[in-house]
């Protein structure tokens, strides 16, 4: 990352953090701590993939959650009876733990997760239909500014690892699957 870089993202969490208050809105502390359903696309390792899921009420002073959330991804390099190349679904899902905070009045939340991924695997790719594996990470929470000061949507992006011992092991080369770089982005809603 280049200095300039660096230098104009600093600048805008300072604008961000020194922000002024809607009128009449609550402190940020006391905002969007309810449940909340949403729904994702993430990349995990090479494999792209779409989720649903669950978040619980905020707990321990409102800076932790638990998130439980599935959905189905596709492996990319699947091949086909032929020797075309082919994109395999499988199913996968997650518990993560959250903890982080808003930060001051800012419509912003910083969280690191971590927790346990599984995977469901077809048998065209595996003999082993159940991985179970580690997912951990940062993420950041945007939520869109409002006169109550409690947004009932927010969009997130989430950066970390994927770690499994799952394997194609029937597809040529027995190549790894979730192991690697986790991006995802998404939405929450808090009904």
């Amino acid at each position: 990352m280049s200095i300039r870089t660096s230098i104009a993202l600093v600048s805008v969490l300072v604008i961000m953090l020194g922000a002024p208050r809607v009128s009449g809105q609550t402190p940020a502390s006391a905002t969007n701590t309810g449940a909340a359903v949403g729904m994702a696309v993430q990349r995990l390792q090479d494999d792209f993939g779409v989720s649903g899921f669950f978040t619980s009420p905020a707990f321990f002073g409102g800076n932790a959650r638990v998130t439980v959330a599935g959905g189905a991804a596709w492996y990319p390099y699947g091949r086909t009876s032929s020797g075309d190349q082919d994109w395999v679904p499988f199913g996968h899902t997650r518990i993560v733990a959250e903890s982080g905070h808003r930060l001051g009045q800012a419509p912003l939340r910083l969280y690191g997760f971590g927790g346990v991924i599984l995977a469901f695997l077809p048998q065209r790719l595996s003999d082993d239909l159940l991985s179970v594996g580690g997912v951990g990470g940062f993420g950041f929470e945007f939520f869109a500014p409002t006169n109550s000061g409690s947004a009932p949507v927010s969009y997130f992006i989430e950066l970390g690892g994927v770690g499994s011992g799952a394997r194609a092991t029937n597809e040529p080369g027995r190549p790894v699957l979730l192991n690697g770089f986790l991006i995802q982005s998404g939405v929450r809603f808090y009904p």
